[in-house]
């Protein structure tokens, strides 16, 4: 069945459905937080806290969210094959991500640098394992669509906005000041509440799985 239509018109199907808008627009954002905060760790941490840490230790948290994020994303991916609890898990996580930035812009704020350390180690989980949790729900919302379109949506639109935010709050550099990226990182905590917003709307039946059950022998 899936065959039978053209990637064209599979496209096409996609972006007449509002819950796939949402679900771009989660992604996104946080795909654009991600690139974002590790890309401009240092001109956010080394102003306010240039007493107590300088690139090396910036170097050593950057490496330390990547890390945490792969035993996750595999975790993660683990437990929805056990679960299929897709929604839950992306809302979920979704809401750690947007509290973890929340998070790192308050502690920042305040001078209190293990919380800034706890707030990007929870990012770096949240964040890194949110991948194959939308790449899997979306190919269960939009089956019989094939898999591989939307996920190669969700890529793309991940990286531009990944771009997009890097560009925008990398205007504030300002190695001088306190906080130069005060007013940047206070603009993502609002945003990342956005996707928040926009993962809670995108919901429907696990479609791909139910054509499996009916289907066994």
């Amino acid at each position: 069945m899936i065959n039978e239509v053209n990637s064209a018109d599979q496209s096409s199907q996609l972006w007449k459905q509002k819950r796939f808008i949402y679900m771009l627009g989660a992604y996104t954002i946080i795909m654009g937080a991600q690139c974002a905060i590790i890309t401009l760790l240092a001109q956010i941490l080394i102003p306010p806290f240039k007493n107590l840490i300088d690139e090396k230790h910036v170097g050593l948290l950057g490496a330390i969210m990547l890390f945490v994020g792969f035993p996750a994303s595999i975790s993660v991916g683990f437990y929805l094959d056990r679960t299929l609890h897709y929604r839950k898990v992306c809302l979920i996580l979704s809401v750690l991500t947007a509290l973890s930035v929340l998070g790192l812009y308050l502690s920042t704020e305040a001078g209190f640098l293990q919380g800034v350390v706890i707030s990007c180690v929870c990012f770096g989980l949240s964040s890194y394992a949110i991948a194959p949790a939308f790449f899997q729900f979306a190919s269960e919302l939009f089956y019989p669509v094939s898999e591989i379109i939307p996920t190669g949506y969700l890529f793309t639109v991940g990286n531009i906005g990944g771009v997009f935010f890097v560009a925008v709050m990398g205007w504030s550099e300002n190695m001088t000041v306190k906080f130069p990226m005060r007013l940047p990182m206070l603009w993502l905590s609002i945003t990342m509440f956005l996707s928040v917003y926009c993962m809670s709307q995108v919901k429907g039946s696990l479609k791909r799985t139910t054509h499996q059950q009916l289907h066994l022998p």
